[in-house]
């Protein structure tokens, strides 16, 4: 039973007054600090150079199945599938900064390890040359274009093209490949074994990719086996979670609160120079979440849960790893889906320009740390813990998972990602409910965030 003062503090219309006031002031106070416009255009450049950068390091990987054999011996499309989404990276690239005659030079260069792809490539080459406005950059890609036109490249056209070539990632094996077309085999192999250092570069991040994504798939995958036998034995276990001290007027003055506060928070964190820093890109969300919390956390009484139980830690950390698992590739498929039936643009993820400005291991840990740990943890308790709970205790389990999962969908703001983050919502709500407590959707969100993040390290780092 609730404590006399607990009962009067969470009816107090003066305690009410005062945080509606509070929050049109905050409101008030972010519109009028919020830039005009946003600064996109400070990092524009960044962007379209990061977007060429994850289409080389496609064609890097390309470029080594093809060296290891790995085209013919794993699945005969894998080169044309990594190649396609080089394109891809590339389209976005051009997407930022149209006249940006790199990504064009880096497309052409692409193609000449397509099927076919010769007159691709000059085609690109040509469009690259139209693209450029500066004199030096013109009679560069001018060069490039005449080495790689039809006939035998002319070695002093190749010696004065090599310096912009052999700066894009897939460019020395291009070169080496012309250079063995004229016969210069010395300089041809000294060109193919650069080309080569340069993509075995990245194999500490691709191994730990394949480590992280694999173990996550595993996991997933004996964690579904699992499910089906105990649901086949009919041992599976519901345990409901506990009933809240608030209720959904606490919950909704919540999320308003956290939209108020991020919207304030991203205002201030626009007008910084450093904006997209690790620490200050994850400041907004961190500070409106423990807002929102800590809001419910003073208005309930004091028997107030808000769902972290550890009854069986392992048992749930494990569940939470194995349906990060499961959920992984529907998402990546129904996001695709989404994409093509309703002609939705590519969209940029929150974490590119994030990368972009990360400089060294410690911003990197810093960022994996806050969206693999910090983020999940905060968004399960507000989202599952409190919205969740109070839906609960009004509605059944089958429409408070949906009602949840449709508000931490729109939360995220991105029409080509919401079927997609309403999967992972419903997931989320589905553990809770059965858990009865936050461990395993925590987990299961830490997990599924660290296997994007572990396939975004290997292309944008």
């Amino acid at each position: 039973m609730d404590s006399p003062s607990s009962f009067d503090r969470n009816r107090n219309p003066a305690l009410r007054g005062v945080f509606f006031a509070a929050l049109g002031a905050l409101l008030l106070t972010a519109l009028f600090v919020t830039p005009v416009t946003p600064r996109r255009e400070q990092y524009h450049g960044r962007w379209g150079e990061l977007y060429r950068r994850a289409g080389d390091a496609y064609v890097n990987l390309a470029y080594l199945t093809v060296g290891a054999g790995l085209d013919e011996r794993v699945r005969p499309d894998l080169t044309d599938g990594l190649l396609a989404s080089a394109r891809g990276c590339y389209a976005l690239s051009t997407s930022v900064d149209p006249k940006d005659a790199k990504t064009a030079l880096s497309r052409a260069l692409a193609e000449q390890i397509s099927p076919g792809g010769e007159q691709r490539s000059r085609t690109m080459l040509a469009t690259a040359l139209r693209r450029e406005s500066r004199g030096q950059e013109r009679a560069e890609i001018r060069t490039v274009l005449l080495a790689f036109a039809a006939g035998r490249p002319d070695p002093d056209r190749l010696a004065a093209a090599e310096p912009v070539i052999a700066s894009l990632a897939p460019g020395p094996w291009a070169l080496s490949d012309a250079y063995e077309e004229i016969g210069d085999t010395s300089h041809a192999a000294r060109l193919w074994d650069r080309g080569w250092e340069r993509a075995t570069h990245m194999l500490p991040r691709v191994v730990g990719m394949l480590v992280v994504c694999g173990l996550v798939l595993l996991a997933g995958a004996v964690g579904l086996v699992v499910f089906l036998v105990s649901r086949l034995r009919g041992r599976g276990r519901h345990l409901v979670p506990s009933l809240v001290a608030w209720g959904l007027r606490e919950a909704a003055e919540a999320l308003l609160l956290l939209v108020v506060l991020q919207l304030l928070a991203s205002a201030l964190v626009l007008r910084s120079p450093r904006a997209v820093e690790p620490y200050l890109f994850l400041l907004p969300a961190v500070l409106a979440a423990v807002g929102a919390i800590g809001w419910v956390w003073y208005v309930s009484p004091p028997n107030r849960q808000l769902g972290w139980r550890f009854a069986h830690p392992w048992r749930e950390v494990l569940t939470g790893v194995a349906a990060a698992g499961v959920i992984v590739l529907p998402v990546a498929t129904l996001e695709s889906l989404s994409r093509s039936v309703f002609g939705l643009a590519p969209e940029e993820h929150p974490l590119v320009p994030v990368l972009a400005a990360a400089d060294g291991w410690a911003a990197s840990l810093f960022l994996i740390l806050g969206a693999c740990v910090i983020i999940p943890a905060l968004e399960e308790t507000l989202f599952r813990g409190v919205l969740y709970g109070a839906l609960r205790r009004h509605v059944s389990g089958g429409a408070a998972v949906i009602v949840s999962a449709v508000v931490f969908s729109a939360g995220h703001l991105s029409w080509a990602g919401f079927l997609s983050y309403l999967l992972v919502g419903v997931l989320l709500a589905w553990l809770y409910e059965r858990s009865g407590s936050l461990l395993a959707p925590a987990v299961a969100h830490g997990a599924f965030n660290a296997f994007n993040v572990a396939v975004l390290m290997v292309l944008f780092r």
